[in-house]
C-alpha cells in the first residue's frame, strides 16, 4: 500500500490509515490499533510539540506510554499515512464470473450427464486404482493452489499476503492465503480479492474441461476432478460455510462479525438475526453430512447389511 508522509518533521512520530469513518496506527510489526477522536487529537498534539509529552497526566500518559512501547509512537520520526487504493467497479467481474461458471456448468452437465448416479463415473473400478487415486489427488491439490493463486495476486499489489499450510473446507491439507489485511482497503477491492479465488479456479476448470473435450476424452482422472472443482466451487461459494461466500456476503451487507456474535447470542439465548444464521448454519453442515453419509451407504449397498 502506497504511503504519504503528512508531517516530516514530527515530535513524535506515527503511521496511521483511515478506513470507513475510524482511525487506526500501525506499528513496524504490522499490528493495527484503533483510536478514538480524542485519541488521535492528542497524537496530533504530540506530534506537532503543541503538546509536551511531559505534561501529560493519567489516562492520556498511560496510553502514550503503552503505545510507545508497543512501538506505534515513534520519538522523531515523521507522520505517516497509508494510502488506500481507489476502488473500482465490481459487476463487471462479476458478470465474467457468472458467464464463465455458467459455461463450465453447461459444459461438464453435457459431456458428464447422470455423473452422480449408481452408474456414473463413481461406479467405474478403475477410479479406485492407486494409480487414479494419485492422479487425481495431484489435480485436485493443482485446483486448490489456483484458487488460493487467485486471492493471493489480486491482494499482493497492495498487502504482504502470506501463504501458510491450512485446511480448506475442514478437509484438505493445502496452501491457505492468509490476506486478513484486506479489511483496510475499499469494499469493491475486498470482494474482489474474495471473489478472485473462485474465479481463478473456474478458469482453470475451464481449461481441464477443454483438454478433456479436444484431447482425453472419456479420461476418468479429468472426470473426478471437474467434479470435484464444481463441489468445492458451490462449497466455497455457500454464505453458510465460512469461506469466500460468507466473506462476500457480510462484506456486501456490511455485517460485522455474524458468526461470533450469533454464537454469543446462542450461548446467551438472545434472540437475532445472527443466532438464526449459526442455526442455519450449522444446521446445513449436519445436513450436508448426513447427506454424504446416506449417499454412500446408498452407493456400496451398506443398507443390505442391516
Amino acid at each position: 500500500m502506497e504511503t504519504e508522509t503528512e508531517r516530516p518533521d514530527a515530535v513524535v512520530g506515527f503511521t496511521r490509515i483511515e478506513v470507513e469513518g475510524e482511525t487506526y496506527i500501525r506499528n513496524p510489526n504490522g499490528d493495527l490499533r484503533r483510536l478514538s477522536d480524542r485519541a488521535v487529537a492528542l497524537l496530533e498534539k504530540l506530534a506537532t510539540g503543541e503538546l509536551p509529552e511531559d505534561d501529560l497526566e493519567g489516562t492520556p500518559k498511560e496510553l502514550v506510554g503503552q503505545l510507545r512501547e508497543e512501538g506505534y509512537l515513534r520519538p522523531d520520526e515523521p507522520v505517516v499515512r497509508l494510502v488506500p487504493p481507489d476502488d473500482i467497479r465490481l459487476w463487471p467481474r462479476v458478470v465474467a464470473f457468472v458467464v464463465l461458471f455458467g459455461l463450465s456448468l453447461f459444459g461438464i452437465w453435457t459431456v458428464l450427464p447422470g455423473v452422480f448416479s449408481t452408474d456414473g463415473i463413481f461406479s467405474d473400478p478403475a477410479l479406485y486404482a492407486p494409480e487414479t487415486i494419485g492422479l487425481v489427488a495431484v489435480l485436485v491439490a493443482l485446483t486448490v493452489a489456483n484458487h488460493e493463486l487467485g486471492h493471493y495476486l489480486a491482494s499482493k499489489p497492495f498487502l504482504d499476503p502470506s501463504l501458510r499450510l491450512g485446511f480448506v473446507n475442514g478437509v484438505l491439507l493445502t496452501v491457505v492465503t492468509d490476506a486478513t489485511g484486506a479489511w483496510m482497503l475499499p469494499r469493491n477491492r475486498r470482494r474482489w480479492i474474495t471473489l478472485a479465488g473462485p474465479f481463478v479456479e473456474v478458469v482453470w476448470l475451464l481449461v481441464v474441461l477443454a483438454i478433456y473435450v479436444l484431447l482425453l476424452p472419456g479420461n476418468l482422472v479429468l472426470e473426478v476432478t471437474m467434479v470435484a472443482s464444481v463441489s468445492q466451487l458451490l462449497f466455497s461459494l455457500n454464505p453458510l460455510i465460512h469461506g469466500d461466500g460468507y466473506l462476500l456476503m457480510i462484506d456486501t451487507f456490511d455485517v460485522v462479525d455474524l458468526r461470533t456474535r450469533g454464537t454469543a447470542d446462542l450461548r446467551e439465548r438472545n434472540a437475532s438475526l445472527a443466532a438464526g444464521y449459526v442455526v442455519l448454519s450449522y444446521g446445513f453442515g449436519v445436513f450436508v453430512l448426513l447427506s454424504t453419509l446416506l449417499y454412500a451407504a446408498d452407493f456400496f449397498d451398506l443398507f443390505a447389511y442391516f
